[in-house]
């Protein structure tokens, strides 16, 4: 009969001599399903909506593969893939730590993706450029120490989950359209990071910039909340950075009186002369 799908029980795993997969009517391929076949280059399985945990661990697939049905990678999917580099996932609605640590992939594209998951790239050492064009939020550690990152598209991303860009240490501008809110440490330790858009902008926690190179005048027109207190090892949103001037026409301050907020948010910020609350 049909091969309708591949379980974590029921795999092809360790077979070092299998080329080649055709599958035309399986939907699903489960946990470690090639994982191991060292020669595997070729799998089609064009109606395969899941693929789960190391499901080509150390084949030989290359970025040829867009994978056309497939709309959720479980963890880890193409670890040691080492021609799987420039990656177009056409029809990948979600990612959740798909590439963590994956030190192989240069480019990525998931053009229908409308969640860029927890630790969906993290640690993705060589990865320069990602784009989410459809996306509406990005999870926790989404891109942590992404090192080489230089270019994202996430024009419709709205959240931001803790430390989705921390440590992507060759962001130097970022572009976020639809950001509505960015969670604690978000750019923290992006230490070449000059320039950010935030037009939309509502809310921004915890050492969002502590680390980064924004400086000079800086206006965040739809800012409403600044998570500004800091302590306990914890530091305000703003903290230590070269800012000379921060315009907030909408911000309400919370969290105690305007002094004690604006003093948490921009500690350590010795050239700020000038701050404009409403």
């Amino acid at each position: 009969g049909k091969v309708s799908s591949i379980t974590d029980s029921l795999n092809l795993s360790g077979r070092t001599v299998l080329k080649s997969f055709n599958g035309p009517d399986v939907f699903s391929l489960g946990n470690n399903a090639f994982s191991g076949c060292t020669s595997l280059e070729s799998v089609d399985v064009p109606k395969a909506k899941t693929i789960g945990n190391y499901a080509f661990r150390n084949t030989k697939i290359s970025d040829v593969h867009h994978f056309p049905g497939t709309e959720t990678f479980a963890a880890t999917v193409f670890h040691g893939c080492t021609l799987f580099r420039n990656v177009l996932l056409s029809a990948a609605k979600t990612l959740t730590e798909t590439f963590d640590g994956n030190t192989n992939i240069l480019t990525l594209s998931c053009p229908l993706a409308n969640d860029v998951g927890y630790r969906a790239c993290r640690s993705a050492s060589n990865l320069l450029t990602a784009s989410f064009p459809e996306a509406l939020t990005v999870g926790e550690s989404a891109f942590e120490s992404c090192s080489s990152l230089v270019t994202v598209n996430l024009a419709k991303a709205k959240t931001f989950g803790r430390s989705a860009f921390y440590h992507c240490t060759n962001l130097t501008a970022i572009s976020l359209p639809a950001a509505e809110t960015l969670a604690r440490n978000v750019f923290n330790g992006c230490t070449k990071l000059e320039d950010v858009a935030l037009p939309l902008c509502r809310q921004i926690e915890l050492g969002c910039f502590y680390g980064t190179k924004i400086a000079g005048a800086q206006t965040f027109a739809s800012l409403q909340t600044i998570v500004g207190e800091s302590g306990s090892g914890n530091y305000g949103a703003f903290y230590g950075t070269l800012i000379t001037e921060i315009h907030l026409p909408a911000c309400a301050v919370i969290g105690g009186s305007a002094d004690r907020a604006i003093n948490g948010a921009f500690a350590d910020c010795t050239s700020l002369g000038q701050a404009d609350l409403p």
